[in-house]
């Protein structure tokens, strides 16, 4: 159960050769921004298991519903799973190396075969 992050208007692709399902949560450009205000959800992000993969699943399970707190419940946990997401950011940007290791690695990889 991985639950990952894009912004909109990002763009990106997917490989899956051994089939997979998905469920994707959209949320309104407004609604985001309305986020952002208070979280900084900036960078793309893709998290496994865990407490994303149980909200996701609890999310999934209210989606289906059919009743009138659905999609109350629905709105409460795509907030929370935004929540998440934006500390997982900040975990990440914490033990990111710096910019000038990344270059570094992307020199050697690009030159590897060269010699």
């Amino acid at each position: 159960m991985s639950v990952s992050f894009l912004a909109p208007g990002a763009t990106h692709s997917d490989d899956i050769r051994s089939g997979a399902h998905c469920f994707v949560l959209e949320i309104a450009p407004e609604q985001l921004e309305r986020v952002r205000e208070h979280l900084p959800l900036t960078e793309p992000t893709c998290v496994y298991g865990g407490k994303l993969g149980w909200l996701t699943l609890r999310l999934y399970t209210e989606a289906r519903q059919k009743d009138e707190a659905s999609s109350l419940a629905v709105e409460g946990l795509s907030l929370e799973i935004l929540a998440e997401l934006s500390r997982q950011q900040a975990i990440s940007s914490e033990h990111k190396p710096p910019r000038w290791l990344e270059q570094a690695r992307e020199l050697i990889h690009a030159q590897f075969t060269d010699h």
